[in-house]
């Protein structure tokens, strides 16, 4: 791969990271202390880990 294709992808893939990084951000916005940090399962993650 040449240099030109690495930095497109890795620009591409960086530029989908943040989106999605976006899109997590308003769909969590606005949720309290307690629904953010609510965990399904003893051992298992809350939303606001992930």
């Amino acid at each position: 791969m040449d240099q030109d294709s690495a930095t497109t992808i890795a620009s591409t893939v960086g530029a989908l990271y943040h989106n999605v990084h976006d899109k997590l951000r308003e769909q969590v916005r606005g949720l309290d202390h307690g629904t953010l940090n609510w965990s399904p399962l003893p051992k298992a993650n809350s939303i606001a880990v992930l």
